[in-house]
């Protein structure tokens, strides 16, 4: 009998036992209203069945509503029709979307409870997970208190279950734990040999050692193709020279990590540095490093200059990197760098000393460079009482670069006008700008207007990104719309809030700032005026919410 034969019983079956079921029903209340004290009826019969109604009742139709279950989850709907294969890569997908830019910690957790809702939708999805060897290449090592190690052990063991054979990322965030007592330490020496990619976080250097020394003296590290090492010194415990790791040790396990260099392609580092004389990075393709500091420029250039190795780097990130201040002379010997497929240089948060050493050391390129700008870069360009070698210094080190990306966040005390304007005239090559969090007065809209004359150094614009900020003013609108027409846009994020020009005379605004103030996403008809005169202008426009952060990276330490 096929498939829809069946169904068509099954269907007749159950409407056939829904009239029992209701007529038993009926019955049942019947004889309970006509059954009294005085009736003469046997009780045994109601007793014995009573007695057996789970045997004949209740569990062959929980077994049957279990069976219409299954057969529900494995009916061929457009969904089940898929391979497993492209099912289970729908849920790395997913997976990989809840916890991205997230910390470790958290993004850990949230893997795990997101393979957990994905596994109790359906039999055939959990199935699917369960069976899908790449949503268990994770293995967790994470320490918030004792139960969470316990917890850890569990999802350890399991992923090494699951994940069959294919290659394995570690993620350990444990503090000072040494992870020597712990018992999964075996475990974790036994499958070194399978570790594709390494992310540790610790607030201690041995801890960070005893880790990767098992790995790296692993038979096979050819594997390795990812390293993320972030130290996590002790509060108040300040160095004025770089962190080495293995700087105690014996050569095998320093020629293991110089071997490990030579095969990875990403490397990222916070506040702690391979063994300084590693100078083997011929597969790296992504370095980003963090909270480094170096004892004066010399030692960061000495350390770029080992990056000449790496020709086939094609990401450099640059991150709150400090020296001591040693300005250069012409008569300076130089170390220079060709990184020849270089794609992307992301700077961030760097005192001008640094800016110049890798502008000097890294050869001009075809490469993108993007400046986050903060008051670090900032120090000396105060424009009130200001030395006028200061300047000149700050524009001679941006005129020896090309900056396409200027990002300007929160809190970043680069404005007023006159400031803003003269970093924006010492970088002329800026074609997109980011704002986030900022205030733009009128001021700072005419500082951000490019000027008629074009002899004058100045960005031309074809991309701005302006977040969570506020915009002077809703009910007069020529300096904004001057300042964009007055660059060749092609695109315009926009999200914040317009400042109502009526607010300054408006007593009743003083104690609400926030009724002073207009979505720019909104349905004020200022706003919406607004938002219809630049779609009309630029080809390009996107309106966020007031409160969407713009294209900003995290200096969150990441699973990555």
């Amino acid at each position: 009998m096929d498939t829809l034969a069946k169904l068509q019983d099954w269907e007749e079956l159950d409407a056939q036992l829904e009239d029992i079921v209701s007529a038993y029903y009926r019955t049942c209340h019947i004889l309970e209203r006509m059954i009294t004290d005085s009736s003469s009826v046997d009780a045994a019969p109601l007793e014995r069945r009573m007695g057996d109604r789970y045997t004949r009742f209740i569990r062959p139709l929980s077994h049957s509503f279990a069976s219409i279950a299954r057969s529900r989850n494995n009916l061929r709907t457009p969904l089940h029709r898929m391979p497993t294969e492209i099912l289970g890569r729908i849920f790395e997908f997913v997976v990989d979307t809840d916890t991205r830019y997230m910390p470790m910690n958290v993004a850990i957790q949230t893997m795990y409870l997101s393979l957990h809702r994905l596994m109790g939708v359906c039999s055939v999805w959990r199935n699917v997970a369960q069976n899908h060897f790449p949503l268990w290449t994770l293995i967790p090592v994470v320490h918030f208190n004792t139960r969470s190690l316990s917890v850890t052990e569990t999802w350890f063991s399991r992923s090494l279950e699951r994940s069959g054979a294919i290659s394995l990322r570690l993620a350990v965030s444990v503090g000072s734990l040494d992870i020597n007592n712990l018992p999964i330490k075996e475990k974790l020496v036994s499958q070194a040999h399978r570790f594709r990619s390494i992310n540790i976080c610790a607030s201690s250097l041995s801890t960070i050692e005893s880790i990767l020394k098992p790995i790296l003296t692993a038979p096979a590290p050819k594997f390795l193709r990812e390293i993320s090492l972030c130290y996590e010194p002790p509060q108040g415990h300040s160095a004025q020279a770089p962190y080495y790791l293995f700087s105690s040790v014996t050569y095998p396990v320093l020629s293991a990590f110089e071997v490990a260099l030579g095969f990875v392609g990403i490397l990222r580092l916070k506040s702690v540095l391979p063994p300084p004389y590693s100078r083997c990075y011929s597969n790296l393709v992504e370095l980003r490093l963090q909270d480094i500091r170096f004892g004066i420029n010399t030692c960061f250039e000495q350390f770029l200059g080992t990056l000449s190795s790496a020709t086939q780097l094609q990401s450099l990130d640059l991150i709150s990197v400090l020296t001591s201040i040693t300005h250069h002379h012409a008569d300076d010997k130089r170390i220079m760098v060709r990184l020849p497929l270089l794609k992307h240089l992301y700077l961030e948060n760097l005192d001008l000393n640094i800016l110049e050493s890798v502008f000097l050391t890294i050869e001009p390129g075809q490469y993108y460079t993007s400046l986050m700008m903060t008051q670090r870069c900032l120090l000396s360009v105060s424009l009130i009482g200001v030395i006028q070698d200061d300047l000149n210094r700050f524009r001679q080190v941006f005129k020896s670069s090309k900056i396409y990306t200027l990002l300007l966040k929160e809190h970043s005390p680069v404005f007023g006008p006159r400031r803003l304007h003269f970093i924006l005239s010492c970088m002329p090559t800026v074609d997109t700008l980011s704002l986030d969090g900022q205030t733009l007065s009128h001021q700072c809209l005419l500082a951000l207007t490019r000027p008629p004359n074009s002899s004058v150094p100045f960005p031309k614009l074809q991309t701005i990104y302006i977040s969570r900020s506020i915009i002077d003013a809703i009910q007069d609108q020529a300096a904004f719309r001057n300042m964009l027409s007055s660059h060749p846009l092609q695109t315009l994020y926009l999200g914040g809030s317009f400042n109502m020009a009526t607010a300054a005379n408006n007593a009743e605004f003083l104690t609400d700032p926030g009724r002073c103030r207009v979505d720019i996403a909104g349905p004020d008809t200022w706003a919406i005026l607004t938002r219809d005169w630049i779609k009309a202008n630029i080809p390009n426009f996107t309106v966020w919410p007031h409160d969407v952060y713009g294209q900003l990276r995290s200096t969150e330490w990441e699973l990555w």
